[in-house]
């Protein structure tokens, strides 16, 4: 029983990642910000790749559980998914560029989530993107 919970509980987890990426904390406005990502099928698979995939990288980590569930990891994922389906033309090459992107943005995030948020109480918001 416990399975269909964690899957449930990740699904939310990747739609908070769409809502705070729109600076919102509903589930409507994620919806339709994913749905519209799939106006070009493939920047939305990318997109939703990267965030779900930024999201298995800060699981895996043993990431601080209130950031996890906040979407913090994977607003970053979701941006790089975004730009990597939408200038990387070729589907294998887009592919190994996402794997590396979002395990590089997710360790930053967690670098600066340490370093910044505790010590000055400054958000990281898309730094680790731009980084990555």
């Amino acid at each position: 029983m416990e399975r269909p919970n964690a899957l449930l509980d990740f699904f939310r987890i990747v739609l908070k990642s769409y809502a705070h990426t729109l600076f919102s904390e509903r589930y409507v406005p994620a919806l339709l910000f994913l749905a519209a990502t799939f106006y070009d099928p493939f920047i939305g698979v990318f997109g939703l790749l990267g965030n779900i995939g930024a999201n298995a990288v800060a699981t895996l980590l043993h990431t601080d559980k209130n950031y996890l569930q906040a979407g913090v990891f994977g607003i970053n994922g979701l941006l790089v998914g975004i730009s990597v389906g939408l200038y990387v033309p070729s589907f294998t090459e887009a592919l190994i560029v996402l794997l590396i992107s979002i395990v590089l943005s997710t360790v930053i995030a967690i670098g600066l989530l340490s370093s910044l948020t505790r010590n000055r109480q400054l958000p990281i918001l898309s730094i680790p993107f731009v980084i990555a």
